[in-house]
């Protein structure tokens, strides 16, 4: 594996291994659509008892971010999953980003990737400079947003998730006016 996707999970590992107090197991490091850069992506997975947490790097987006997954019924990691909508046997997503953004608690110290919603060639750039220049700041700073906004998730408790869920797609709506 390229030395910096080593880095990425060694620093994500070190910054997230406080999920284990709270009973997660990291299940794995895995690289996700290879062959296909605009997908690719680098996920960091922990399974909890009711609730997943991936930690991934989008290569394309330059986004490093944090997500969490409602676990459906096997207890697995689901394959399935939605940010937006609702959709028949998917489990609900949401991301550190969004839920930060729903609660008014944005803070620029902890989310160092600004706009990761702008996928102009211009802020892609700019994102991939502080990724490459401060990786583990960018990393950090997520871990110490998990603790101090989503305490209460990383404990299982998934109530926000419909309401961050609806709160995703009207600013989808807003953003992309063509969107019913």
């Amino acid at each position: 594996m390229d030395e910096i996707l080593e880095k990425f999970i060694f620093e994500v590992n070190q910054a997230f291994g406080f999920l284990e107090k709270y009973g997660y197991k990291k299940i794995e490091s895995k690289l996700e659509n290879a062959d296909y850069y605009p997908d690719s992506v680098l996920v960091v997975r922990y399974l909890g008892n009711s609730v997943g947490v991936e930690i991934f790097w989008y290569f394309a987006g330059a986004y490093i971010g944090v997500g969490f997954v409602e676990l459906l019924q096997n207890g697995e990691f689901p394959v399935k999953k939605y940010f937006v909508g609702e959709f028949k046997d998917a489990a609900k997503a949401i991301s550190l980003d969004t839920l930060a953004r729903y609660l008014g608690k944005w803070d620029e110290e902890l989310f160092l990737l600004k706009d990761v919603d702008d996928l102009t060639l211009r802020k892609i750039k700019k994102r991939e400079k502080v990724i490459n220049e401060n990786m583990s700041g960018v990393i950090n700073g997520l871990s110490t947003a998990v603790i101090k906004l989503a305490a209460n998730i990383i404990e299982g408790d998934t109530s926000v998730f419909q309401d961050v869920i609806r709160y995703e797609s009207e600013l989808i709506k807003k953003r992309y006016s063509w969107c019913p």
